[in-house]
């Protein structure tokens, strides 16, 4: 994953942080408010991965578009556009209340599926919202929450599109009938959240399955629950093909149906790198949870492919499958139930959090130069942990410094496509010039941009001057040869 690499460079970075704020003026800038306090570590970090995966899905999604021959590669699909197109002229630099930054006036998708971005702000606001049903099931009901997870079969040949497919005629096979109606009034049903969740390992595929969870009852048994679901299940797994041999339905019935009694808010406890879900965070933070056996979540699999690879196929082909799909369905009233209102992912995404105060606002040049660079989540943390003018200052330098015209100097096109033809020239590497500024103090970074850039403008010119001097001694000799041919020629 990205883990090891990206804690390693955010603390390089951080460290470099902290001393250019108490060199940049001989003394320790004022960088903190009284109403709030720098955000931890593994804020910065999660973020950090959430942006690099979020460019290795913009560089998936770009690369087909191109392979379609799209005007605008980009189009593909709208997650290459999240946190990346400008909406509006000037990008705006927003602070939480609780020091945490984020950027207005960009496109965003609202994706769950596609943008591992996006789904983090979605999956904690969901997370409030079945918070509230937790509520609704013991405090007002006076029931008790069940949480049910559904899988079944398959196999690494079958596709997630068919798997899925499979999948939606079981369910509602399973709850179309007059059976399962008899069996939600015998545990008193007062409702269902039903969370997807797709995983893939390299021997068995696609594994896609559903967490569920009912409010029911407080005196019936989880067992109950469990046999009359394993039944019912079992039934529509097999009228669908699901479930095709005798050891199939033997490994169904040991591992197609499981179910947790008296799930809470703060209880099972599925342990994480950093921290554990309770039952509300494990039917809406799927994307993010990080599995102990060879399954891995889709994030994963992009993260894993840096955007190129069998991995990247994956993680297109799951984007594909999972379009138009619901991450959470509520039963039918049960959010009015709540006392909520039905709002899409792409409005959660854009709901402007309160609390905030915009810092200031970034130029077309100086949005460009941070995305350009992808240092969308680096420029975040500056704006945390110092002054924003401080930090506007920073980056108009990287921009008088000529950074922009190098960048665009390292790709081929028509304005600078010539110099990259030049014999012995070597394109500037900019990657490794970024990671230079996370291995050492940002004023160094500057002063080996510029050394370096004056350097390959002296080797281009020289290269040129070279060039221009031997096609002028090659023209001379053309012009005298051919004098002299005349010549002989006006002697005869």
């Amino acid at each position: 994953m990205l883990t090891h690499n990206n804690i390693k460079i955010q603390e390089t970075v951080s460290n470099a942080l902290k001393s250019e704020a108490s060199d940049a003026s001989g003394c320790t800038l004022g960088i903190y408010t009284t109403s709030s306090s720098a955000p931890a570590s593994h804020h910065i970090e999660n973020r950090t991965e959430r942006f690099k995966a979020l460019s290795f899905a913009r560089k998936i999604f770009t690369r087909e578009g191109r392979a379609l021959g799209l005007e605008h590669p980009i189009n593909f699909h709208r997650t290459a556009k999240c946190n990346h197109v400008r909406l509006s002229t000037t990008v705006g630099i927003l602070r939480h209340i609780t020091g945490k930054a984020s950027y207005e006036g960009l496109m965003q998708c609202g994706s769950v599926w596609s943008c591992p971005v996006c789904a983090a702000k979605v999956q904690e606001k969901r997370k409030q919202e079945v918070s509230s049903f937790f509520h609704q099931a013991y405090a007002v009901q006076r029931k008790k929450v069940v949480m049910v997870t559904l899988t079944f079969p398959h196999n690494r040949h079958q596709s997630l599109s068919d798997l899925l497919d499979l999948q939606a005629r079981a369910f509602k096979s399973l709850r179309g009938g007059r059976a399962y109606s008899r069996f939600k009034e015998s545990i008193g049903f007062g409702g269902m959240i039903r969370g997807l969740e797709v995983t893939r390992s390299l021997e068995n595929g696609w594994h896609p399955h559903t967490h569920e969870l009912y409010i029911v009852d407080s005196d019936v048994s989880a067992s109950f629950i469990k046999n009359e679901v394993l039944r019912l299940w079992s039934k529509a797994c097999v009228n669908h093909g699901l479930v095709n041999t005798t050891k199939q339905l033997d490994d169904f019935y040991r591992h197609s149906v499981d179910v947790h009694d008296n799930a809470r808010s703060g209880d099972y406890l599925i342990k994480i790198g950093q921290g554990a879900w309770g039952a509300d965070s494990e039917i809406t933070k799927q994307s993010n949870k990080t599995k102990k056996n060879k399954s891995m979540t889709p994030f994963e699999l992009l993260v894993k492919s840096e955007g190129v690879g069998k991995f990247a196929k994956y993680y297109l082909e799951y984007v594909q499958a999972m379009r138009c799909k619901r991450q959470l369905y509520w039963s039918t009233g049960l959010k009015k139930l709540c006392g909520l209102t039905d709002k899409t992912d792409l409005q959660l995404v854009n709901e402007k959090q309160k609390d905030t105060t915009e810092l200031c606002r970034l130029s077309r040049d100086q949005w460009r130069y941070i995305a350009t660079n992808k240092l969308q989540a680096e420029y975040l943390t500056r704006f945390e942990l110092f002054e924003s003018s401080h930090v506007l200052n920073q980056i108009q330098q990287a921009i008088d410094n000529n950074h922009l015209s190098e960048i665009d100097c390292t790709s081929p096109s028509k304005k600078c496509g010539h110099q990259n033809n030049i014999p012995g020239h070597r394109p500037i590497d900019i990657e490794n010039i970024i990671n230079d500024v996370m291995k050492d103090n940002y004023n160094h970074f500057l002063f080996m941009l510029a050394k370096r850039n004056a350097e390959s403008k002296a080797i281009r010119d020289a290269k040129i001057d070279e060039n221009r001097r031997l096609n002028y001694i090659f023209i001379k000799q053309c012009t005298k040869e051919l004098i002299d041919e005349v010549r002989q020629l006006d002697r005869f």
